[in-house]
Order: structure tokens, then C-alpha cells, then sequence
């Protein structure tokens, strides 16, 4: 591949880029002043952010702390009868990039305030959306947990698929119209409090406009980010509100992040849905939903799929990145080989593949736009211009390695 810079002219939908010069990017950021300064809008995480908590006791270097120790079949309670919640320790993990990550992401909503109001704020307001999950319930009190002692004022935004498939209708049905999405059986036992204010949540839309209006950040959790989508888009349209949730990252007063499926949902062009690149390079990408978890032994999978498949979403997902396609777990899970596929295929010229314990940082500054990376791991950048070997494509991409910047004027 020949070298290049990228260079990108504006954001949101109006992104150019060039190329990419290095086999692997170091760190070469200018001085800058501090009116100058980035104003970081994405934090796109690949996932597996490792935290010690109560569940997951490989995560610590000293005792987990005291707190739910699975994941519940039935109610749970302490000694008072309130339900027993996951509790995170983020000072006793064991992973140093997963607590940078957590941490910096709480800079970046303090940033976002200040843009906002002109005030500083010593706790940012941090929305949780757990939405990519088939049971929404069980990762919230991780991620409470672990924001609230990263430093912010951490609240649950419980809006999913089935809650925006209710609104204004029957709220009393949520839990059979999840089941119907995702297979996941009524939880509002073993969740009652999180049912209940999921209940009237969905009774009073009128929250959802409050609660984006309200927030400084706002953090996508792992899953499934069709799932994801799907609690913003209703079919191909978007819900009134994610209007303004567009509006408020593109002035820079909301700071979003993600992970796994929380960073895959953010591209605009395509959004990958499944595959391993081992079939992907044989099969190539498929412009369909993705099929049935576990389809071949249940023998599920659609006609024409088989469970490996590549399938993506052509329309994209929620459409704040708008670069290029956005992968994850990237090294760990050999996804090049996929990403370069569905490049090709797609008609995408740019592939952002995001390590585990790592994130891309994108920030804009006045006339400026950056990339960064963060974290254990790095950011494969990925040119399709002119590639027609799938398999050629994915051993070009340039690495962007940890504290590494790419700035343009």
C-alpha cells in the first residue's frame, strides 16, 4: 500500500479522508494551547474491560468485594430484603487499561459539561444504556458500580428495543415483547426494582428528552448491537429523540462511549452484525440479519446463512462514526480477515478493527480533527481503495498503537 495521511474535513456525515502513512503510528502531537485543546465527542472501546467486582473474582488482585456472586434464577436479597446487586472494587482490578478507559471516559463528560454549561463539575452526570443485552437487567449494576467510583454521578437510562416497541402502547407487556425479541424470559422478579422503573419510564416517554438533556456522557454496553439500534430506530426510522441526541454530540456537550457491540452500533456506513473471517473469506459478506445464535445445532439458521456467516446491515447503525466500519475484540477474535471482507463487499473504503482493553478516541479541535488510541491494545486502520483480494487486504492494515495520535489541520 502506498503511504498517505489521513486528513478529515468535518464530522457527522460530512467526513473526508485520505490515507494513512505508517506501518505502525506513534505518538507526534503538537503542543497545543488550551483554547486549542481536543474536545473529545467518541470513545470506542473493542471490549473486555475487565473490572474486579463480585462476579468476576479473576479480576482482582486482593478479596472481591461483597455483592451478588452470579448471575440470579431467582430474587436474591441482603439481610434488609433489598436485592443483592453486583458490586464493583475498581481499585483492586487487576487491569490498568480497563480502569484508564472507565476513567478517562469520566474526563470526557466533565469536558462535555463544561462545553455545555461553562462550569466545571467534580461528578458529570454518566447515563448507562444496557440495551444491547438480551436481559437489559442484569449489567446494570456493574456499570453504576463502576462509574460511580470512576468519579461520576452514574444513572441507568432504561430504554430498549422492547421499551421503545411499548411506547404508546401496553407498558404492562414489556417482558412478553422482549421475549419475543430475544428469547429472554420475564426477569421482573428477580429484577423487580428495575422492572418497575423500566414500567413507568416507558408510561412517561416524556423522560427520554429529560434524561439526554440532563446527561454530560452517555455509555453503550457489549451485546448484540442490533439490539442496540433497536432501541433508537423503529423499523428504518429513528425515534424522535435521537435527534437530539445527534444534535448534543455534534456541539460536543455529550460524550458518548461504548463497547463491543456499544462501539460496532456507532458506524454510519455499515454496521457488521456476525461472522469469523475464516467463513467470511470463503462465503463473503452477507446484506442480511444476522442468524440465530446457535442455529446449526439447533438447526435454525435461515435459508442461505450458515451460523458463521459475514452479515451486516447496510444502512448502518446509529451513524456518530462516520469513517469507516467499526469491528471489535479485533486480535483476539482474527477479525481482520472479516473487516476486509465486508470492506469489499460493502463498497467501504475505510476498517477500524478496536483490540480488547483498548479504545479509539476521536476528538475534534478548532479547524483539527484526531485519532487516538488507549489502552493495552491497538486500532488497525484499514484502506480498501482498489482491494479486490479480501484476504490480500487484511495483512495492509496500519496500527495505531496506544497513546499514538493522528491530528490534522
Amino acid at each position: 500500500m502506498s503511504t498517505h495521511l489521513i486528513k478529515i474535513a468535518t464530522f457527522f456525515g460530512l467526513i473526508g479522508i485520505a490515507t494513512l502513512n505508517a506501518q505502525n503510528i506513534h505518538a507526534r502531537t503538537p503542543a497545543i494551547s488550551v483554547a486549542d485543546a481536543p474536545q473529545e465527542l467518541l470513545l470506542l472501546a473493542g471490549g473486555a474491560l475487565p473490572l474486579c467486582s463480585s462476579i468476576n473474582t479473576d479480576a482482582c488482585v486482593s478479596t472481591a468485594p461483597v455483592g451478588r456472586r452470579d448471575a440470579p434464577d431467582k430474587f436474591t436479597s441482603d439481610a434488609n430484603g433489598h436485592r443483592l446487586l453486583e458490586v464493583v472494587d475498581l481499585n483492586a482490578s487487576k487491569s490498568a487499561a480497563s480502569k484508564e478507559i472507565y476513567r478517562h471516559f469520566v474526563t470526557m463528560a466533565k469536558s462535555a459539561h463544561l462545553a455545555r454549561t461553562g462550569k466545571t463539575v467534580a461528578q458529570p452526570r454518566i447515563g448507562i444504556l444496557t440495551s444491547a443485552s438480551s436481559d437489559p437487567f442484569d449489567p446494570v449494576d456493574f456499570y453504576l458500580s463502576a462509574f460511580q467510583q470512576a468519579g461520576a454521578k452514574a444513572q441507568w437510562l432504561p430504554l430498549d428495543a422492547a421499551v421503545r416497541a411499548s411506547f404508546g402502547k401496553d407498558c404492562g407487556a414489556i417482558a412478553v415483547v422482549r421475549t419475543a425479541l430475544t428469547g429472554t424470559a420475564d426477569r421482573a422478579e428477580i429484577y423487580p426494582d428495575l422492572a418497575q422503573m423500566q414500567r413507568k419510564f416507558c408510561l412517561d416517554r416524556s423522560q427520554l428528552a429529560k434524561m439526554l438533556a440532563d446527561f454530560d456522557g452517555l455509555f453503550f454496553n457489549g451485546g448484540d448491537q442490533s439490539l442496540s439500534k433497536a432501541a433508537w430506530f423503529d423499523r428504518a426510522q429513528p425515534i424522535a429523540e435521537f435527534a437530539q441526541l445527534q444534535a448534543r454530540v455534534k456541539a460536543g456537550t455529550l460524550a458518548i462511549g461504548g463497547t463491543s457491540a456499544g462501539t460496532a452500533v456507532m458506524s454510519k456506513l455499515a454496521m457488521i452484525t456476525n461472522g469469523t473471517s475464516v467463513v467470511a473469506l470463503q462465503r463473503g459478506a452477507k446484506a442480511r440479519p444476522a442468524p440465530p445464535l446457535d442455529c446449526a445445532r439447533k438447526r435454525s439458521c435461515p435459508e442461505g446463512l450458515v451460523e458463521d456467516d459475514l452479515t451486516y446491515e447496510p444502512s448502518g447503525g446509529l451513524g456518530l462514526f462516520s469513517l469507516g466500519i467499526l469491528d471489535t475484540h479485533f486480535a483476539a477474535r482474527d477479525r481482520q480477515g472479516r473487516l476486509a471482507q465486508l470492506l469489499i463487499d460493502s463498497g467501504t473504503r475505510y476498517g477500524f478493527g478496536v483490540d480488547e482493553t483498548t479504545a479509539l478516541i476521536v476528538a475534534k479541535a478548532q479547524g483539527r480533527m484526531s485519532l487516538r488510541a488507549m489502552g493495552a491494545g491497538s486500532v488497525w486502520i484499514f484502506d480498501a481503495k482498489g482491494a479486490k483480494d479480501a484476504a490480500a487486504l487484511s495483512k495492509q492494515a496500519r496500527l495505531l498503537k496506544p497513546g499514538a495520535a493522528l491530528i490534522w489541520p
